[in-house]
């Protein structure tokens, strides 16, 4: 049997040996420096002036002083004075000033470091395609005190850069810069077939893709109307027009002027009134204009424009001459006869005509 143990070299209490405490107290002393590790920092060649008892250090090279010739070994302040352990290969030791770990190589003391992060997985297996790999319930990525921003970066125009939605590792959705600079949306209902639902240009934002407006006609269920195919508010009461027989202006357009009042709408139809001064006691043909262009007239009429003309002195004569007023339209004006006179004095006749503008 031999003197020491193999590995820390701990010295054995011998057959019949005198003073057993020595050799068991030598072999205590020697654990309690060499077990469980941990230093201040790491190759330190000059001995401290006033060190206390327990205090430990890994010797650097080229040291000084009592500690010469006893590089990387592990010095020890004790009762005694300084013991020095040699360490084997593989030992550790933890450095509290880095928060880290150190191993002797067998020729020296070597910062450890942290283990390979080029391919990552958390209760998943990454590979060269996937580096990082994560199975959970949920991921967190939050701010460190403000702001947090998730990047996904590529090399060039035509590479991807995208978020991929999969059920059972079949694609199901896309976002992001497919292919592209120009950020789009896609879905799958297999996998293998996409569908570009909206795509962002670059340059304008403006949008297109399936689940927007075609053209204008396109009135598909579900889909986005475009701002070219729709009416804003301030376009539904303006001016009419049209190109090509579809509307290019406002839906609905309001004048009054001198001549009577207009309203036309965006699909070509008119309709105008105008309130005139009728001289019942003349059967020659009374000359009103439009207040507006109409180039087909579909109907028109007139009305009593006030009700107190109904009744009072000569209401008689005044609704005798409404029974005998008749009215023609054609595309300028309208024209008013009375079959025969009725009494010197005038009656207020409203006016209507409709048709197109167009």
């Amino acid at each position: 049997m031999t003197d020491t143990s193999h590995l820390l070299g701990l010295p054995y209490l011998q057959p019949s040996q005198a003073q057993k405490h020595v050799t068991h107290n030598e072999a205590l002393q020697q654990l309690d420096a060499v077990v469980q590790l941990s230093v201040d920092e790491l190759s330190v060649t000059t001995p401290p002036e006033t060190p206390l008892v327990g205090d430990r250090y890994l010797v650097g090279q080229a040291a000084t002083g009592v500690w010469a010739n006893h590089d990387t070994e592990v010095a020890v302040y004790t009762e005694s004075g300084w013991l020095f352990y040699p360490p084997a290969p593989g030992w550790v030791v933890y450095l509290r000033n880095t928060a880290g770990f150190a191993a002797y190589d067998g020729a020296d003391w070597v910062v450890l470091s942290a283990p390979d992060s080029a391919m990552l997985g958390i209760n998943a297996t990454a590979d060269s395609q996937t580096r990082l790999a994560v199975a959970a319930a949920g991921s967190l990525f939050t701010h460190d005190g403000a702001d947090h921003r998730l990047k996904i970066n590529k090399d060039g125009a035509g590479d991807t850069a995208s978020l991929l939605f999969q059920t059972s590792y079949g694609g199901r959705a896309e976002m992001g810069l497919a292919g592209e600079d120009a950020f789009s949306v896609k879905v799958s209902a297999d996998g293998a077939n996409w569908v570009t639902a909206l795509r962002f240009d670059p340059a304008t934002a403006a949008v297109s893709g399936a689940a927007v407006q075609q053209d204008a006609d396109d009135t598909t269920p579900g889909r986005l109307m475009l701002a070219e195919h729709g009416v804003s508010r301030s376009e539904i009461v303006g001016t009419v027009a049209q190109a090509a027989g579809l509307p290019t202006g406002a839906i609905i357009e309001r004048n009054t002027t001198a001549a009577g009042n207009v309203v036309k709408w965006a699909d070509g139809t008119i309709m105008m009134s105008r309130t005139v001064t009728v001289d019942i006691d003349s059967v020659v043909s009374q000359i009103f204009s439009y207040p507006d262009v109409i180039t087909t007239v579909l109907g028109g009429g007139f009305i009593g424009a006030k009700a107190s003309e109904a009744s009072g002195t000569g209401s008689s004569l005044r609704r005798q001459a409404m029974a005998n007023l008749t009215v023609w339209t054609d595309t300028d004006d309208w024209e008013i006869r009375l079959h025969e006179s009725a009494a010197e004095d005038t009656l207020e006749v409203m006016l209507t005509v409709f048709g197109l503008w167009v």
